[in-house]
């Protein structure tokens, strides 16, 4: 299987994705950066959730084993062209600043990966950590295919994430970051070594989707964990959670 990486310019957080992939002796066989650079706000919506807990680690500035391409949008012709010259058959997300259009993952084999920091289809959209702990409810990354609309593509893997030592609401975020890039890597790892096949991947049809919290329920959610009010800051058997479970209770999906 061949794999390339989809980074935006400068991205903060684009180099972990190569390192967890590095990690398992995963190599892509492309890195395809967008010249489009992530915005100021979502420059900023990042230090605000993990501090200096995550340090910025561009992509650019690693030595990688990897061919490099600058393209001038990821949905072009010319990341199509890259694709089908190098027989990429899937994509991972490193953070492309584009809306993926239909035509790019139509030129794959399997899709294109994403880690969504929330459990799908419980929490699509925005703010999921920040929505999961306000409801007391567990956070997690999920695995899934890109698709037009937002979070709804198939599911590939899930899976909780383990709070139970941090204290403040930032090491929360940066623990669901670092699941984030080492799910998708062993899933990555699992695709290319045909442990997982499209057949097992679930598809998904109804779900919750939130809208991005507004700054008087993040103070709640930080005042939450800083007060150890949100249960899942203490230790509990990981194998005891079927999260499914707890959420299809709470949740309404539509």
């Amino acid at each position: 299987m061949n794999f390339a990486l989809l980074v935006g310019k400068n991205d903060p957080l684009s180099g972990y994705f190569y390192e967890y992939l590095e990690k398992l002796k995963l190599y892509p066989s492309a890195i395809i950066i967008d010249k489009k650079e992530l915005s100021s706000k979502d420059t900023y919506i990042i230090k605000k959730r993990v501090g200096n807990l995550l340090y910025t680690n561009p992509i650019e500035k690693l030595n990688t084993r990897s061919e490099i391409f600058i393209v001038d949008n990821h949905n072009n012709l010319e990341t199509i062209n890259i694709i089908n010259n190098l027989k990429i058959d899937f994509l991972i997300n490193g953070g492309t600043p584009r809306i993926i259009k239909k035509k790019l993952i139509n030129h794959l084999k399997i899709g294109i990966l994403n880690a969504h920091p929330g459990i799908l289809p419980y929490y699509r959209g925005c703010s999921c950590v920040e929505w999961s702990i306000l409801n007391n409810h567990p956070v997690g990354v999920t695995v899934h295919l890109m698709d037009h609309a937002i979070d709804e593509g198939n599911i590939i893997e899930k899976k909780v994430v383990n709070v139970s030592k941090c204290k403040t609401y930032q090491e929360i975020r940066t623990e669901v970051y670092k699941s984030s890039f080492e799910l998708i890597s062993m899933v990555s790892k699992k695709i290319c070594e045909n442990k997982i096949s499209e057949d097992t991947f679930l598809r998904q049809y109804e779900g919750k989707y939130w809208e991005p919290m507004n700054s008087m329920k993040e103070k709640e959610v930080i005042k939450l964990v800083e007060n150890k009010k949100y249960k899942y800051l203490f230790k509990i058997n990981m194998n005891d959670i079927n999260v499914d479970n707890i959420l299809n209770k709470s949740i309404k999906l539509q």
